[in-house]
């Protein structure tokens, strides 16, 4: 296996994360381990360090998590759609992954018309607690399921700080599962953000 495989494999291990062939390809790093001793196996499809099969388990389990915290998301997303000052709604974070456990929230990343992100985000606040939806308050000791909007950005300035680069930001940007997309500013935002191919060249074409 290529040094740059092991690396990504080494890597995700730490989030508790197999990957697939294809997901190899996809997360394949700049980064290598060389003369590396560890060893890999292959299990259902999924790529893992020796000793770690239990991971096989977890993933597939928390696709299953993975399917009811997104169908919140998109419930969520449809509500802020409607929104002329929203320009995107994404999941980041685990859930992104498919890789959250059972007790936890769901990250959203919002992206909204410039000059309008603090009225934007108070809207959203009270359009989604009068919608039902829980949201995450601060010091909150459970998370489960409940919607976090904890990052905010504008169409006029999408460009990542220089001083927060680095390979696990690149990650998170990479991952972002984007349910809101107008004017294609999802693409814009990786097309801002094209240093995370430093980090992870597959991310983007």
């Amino acid at each position: 296996m290529h040094a740059e495989s092991i690396y990504s494999i080494i890597y995700h291990d730490i989030f508790d994360f197999p990957l697939t062939k294809e997901e190899l390809v996809r997360w394949s790093s700049k980064l290598k381990i060389e003369n590396s001793k560890l060893k890999i196996e292959n299990q259902g499809g999924y790529y893992f360090l020796t000793g770690r099969a239990d991971l096989v388990t977890k993933r597939v389990n928390r696709k299953k998590i993975f399917v009811r915290k997104m169908a919140i998301a998109r419930k969520a997303a449809k509500v802020l759609e409607l929104l002329p000052t929203i320009r995107m709604v994404a999941v980041t974070g685990a859930l992104a992954m498919a890789n959250a456990a059972e007790g936890t929230d769901i990250d959203l990343l919002l992206i909204t018309h410039p000059g309008t992100l603090w009225l934007t985000r108070l809207i959203v606040f009270g359009l989604l607690s009068i919608s039902g939806f829980k949201l995450r308050r601060f010091g909150d000791s459970n998370q489960k399921d409940k919607l976090c909007l904890n990052m905010w950005l504008t169409t006029g300035y999408l460009v990542w700080p220089v001083r927060d680069r680095n390979i696990y930001s690149a990650h998170e940007i990479g991952q972002i599962v984007p349910l809101v997309n107008k004017n294609k500013t999802y693409e814009l935002f990786l097309s801002d953000n094209r240093w995370i191919k430093n980090y992870w060249p597959n991310i983007i074409a």
